[in-house]
C-alpha cells in the first residue's frame, strides 16, 4: 500500500467533502423521485461529477481537487471500473 503524505491526505479529505457538489445542479424532482429513474434522469445523475468540476473550476479550487471529479465521470468508466486518465 502506498504511503500517503499530509498534502495527499488533505486533498483526499477535501474530495470526500465535495464529491457530490455537482448534485446541486440536478432538479430536486429527480433527486427526491421515488422509484426508478428514466434513462434521461439517470444520465442527468451520471453527469454530476462534470457539473461538480465546473463549479469548483469557477471557484478557483485546487486544480487537483477539481480534476478528481473528472476521473470518476461516466465517460471514464468501463466494465472493469474507472480507467485512469
Amino acid at each position: 500500500m502506498a504511503r500517503m503524505f499530509s498534502k495527499e491526505i488533505a486533498l483526499a479529505q477535501q474530495c470526500g467533502l465535495y464529491h457530490d457538489i455537482g448534485k446541486l445542479t440536478i432538479p430536486s424532482e429527480i433527486i427526491t423521485k421515488p422509484g426508478k429513474l428514466t434513462d434521461e434522469e439517470y444520465e442527468i445523475i451520471c453527469n454530476h461529477p462534470v457539473a461538480g468540476y465546473e463549479i469548483l473550476k469557477e471557484m478557483n479550487a485546487n486544480p487537483h481537487l477539481a480534476k478528481s471529479f473528472t476521473v470518476a465521470s461516466p465517460e471514464n468508466e468501463t466494465e472493469q471500473g474507472i480507467q485512469p486518465i
